[in-house]
């Protein structure tokens, strides 16, 4: 597994933002110079697509 090898995480591409990139965190030390971004909520209705809302 990726975690039992040691390493850290994983780097893979968007599927759904073209050009965006996703990351998994198997480890806090991982993750370092945090800054806030925007603030949203997503609340599913049923659907594929959840509401999107600015906080």
């Amino acid at each position: 597994t990726v975690r039992g090898e040691g390493h850290n995480g994983v780097v893979y591409p968007s599927v759904r933002d073209a050009g965006g990139t996703c990351i998994v965190a198997l480890r806090p030390a991982a993750v370092q110079s945090v800054a806030q971004g925007a603030l949203l909520r997503l609340t599913w209705g049923g659907t594929r697509t959840p509401r999107v809302e600015a906080l």
